[in-house]
């Protein structure tokens, strides 16, 4: 039931991406949000900066109404303690931070600050790299470090997929 439950999340999601990066692109192109050919450009002609609007619209809008609306073992594993609250206003956080980024430039430290204070309300939440498990008798486990272990994980995945987003379409 559960791998049927996200399989069906997963593929309602590419679906509504699919439709929103075409809408997107038209608002781009009409709001003049694009990112010009330049020196240090790989691509050729002007392409949106603000396809990260379809992704995130898609998943918070397949998401969202799925925790308050459909009564389900998945949604009650994961509204648990409220962790989901927490991880779906990081994401937000960082989602925004991206978008104003995109429109009117940020300065790195405020980009950085934002991300840091994110991933706090994502450990504060109880989302955290508590332990690995190298083997059936091998796990590591963190105690406090598991703190900046998640802080340090979270920023430095948001900063790799920041990084390849300079290439049209890779990210």
């Amino acid at each position: 039931m559960k791998t049927y439950t996200y399989i069906c999340i997963y593929l309602a999601s590419a679906l509504l991406s699919l439709i929103f990066t075409s809408l997107i692109i038209i608002l781009a192109k009409w709001t003049n949000i694009m990112d010009f050919p330049g020196i240090r450009k790989v691509h050729s002609k002007p392409v949106p900066r603000i396809g990260g609007i379809a992704i995130f619209l898609s998943v918070m809008l397949i998401i969202i109404p799925f925790l308050f609306f459909i009564n389900t073992p998945i949604r009650l594993t994961l509204l648990s303690g409220n962790k989901i609250i927490y991880l779906l206003i990081a994401v937000s956080m960082i989602f925004f931070t991206g978008l104003v980024d995109d429109i009117c430039g940020l300065r790195a430290k405020f980009k950085l600050i934002s991300q840091i204070l994110a991933a706090l309300i994502i450990c504060y939440g109880g989302i955290l790299i508590s332990s690995i498990t190298i083997t059936n008798s091998i796990v590591i486990h963190f105690g406090w470090v598991s703190w900046p272990i998640t802080i340090l994980w979270i920023v430095g995945i948001t900063n790799a997929v920041n990084l390849i987003d300079g290439l049209d379409g890779l990210a």
